[in-house]
């Protein structure tokens, strides 16, 4: 039954539980961290060498866009800096599409035809309210951040016509772009 102050005895016995495991997954994780070598750490770093060189790196272009933002760089040496990032980005747009269609369909494929409709509905649905989710937040954090807000203002002064390099030439063959990014080739 309940106590006199009101509380439920039962709530007591599992806060007493969730304390006692709390204590013991710390003792655990502090043998683990004692008994732990430098092969161990090796091995963690060589299982995990993406993720770190992919946070080194998010952290080197955080680094070298505020240590760059005082050059007042001009349009043409801003897209030369920008030039791999684009590219990056566009393999990578190139890549997902048919990637998620192809693990779709695979994964349908290993589904008896009853369970894949099913399937096949959920797929959709979770796809569309992910897809929304994530348009939301990303207009959000555009109506915040203001993303380039300083950066397009300079370049939209700038009334002088430059020559098209060699270089930007050669960028936008690759990046298949007309010269200083106005538009897609037809």
């Amino acid at each position: 039954m309940a106590r006199s102050n009101g509380e439920d005895p039962g709530a007591m016995s599992r806060m007493e539980l969730i304390r006692q495991g709390l204590q013991l997954s710390h003792l655990k994780a502090k043998k683990t961290v004692k008994n732990m070598t430098k092969n161990d750490v090796k091995n963690f770093m060589k299982r995990n060498a993406f993720v770190i060189f992919t946070v080194a790196a998010v952290l080197f272009g955080i680094i070298l866009g505020f240590s760059l933002r005082p050059l007042k760089m001009s349009y043409r040496e801003v897209k030369y800096f920008s030039f791999p990032g684009e590219m990056l980005m566009r393999m990578l747009q190139m890549l997902v599409l048919p990637l998620l269609v192809s693990s779709l369909i695979t994964g349908m494929a290993a589904l008896d035809s009853r369970s894949s409709g099913k399937m096949g509905v959920r797929a959709v649905v979770y796809y569309m309210t992910t897809t929304f989710v994530a348009v939301f937040i990303g207009i959000i954090m555009v109506l915040i951040i203001h993303p380039g807000k300083g950066s397009k203002a300079e370049f939209g002064k700038q009334q002088k016509i430059e020559q098209v390099s060699p270089a930007d030439a050669f960028l936008d063959l690759i990046s298949l772009r007309h010269s200083m990014g106005r538009g897609w080739c037809t």
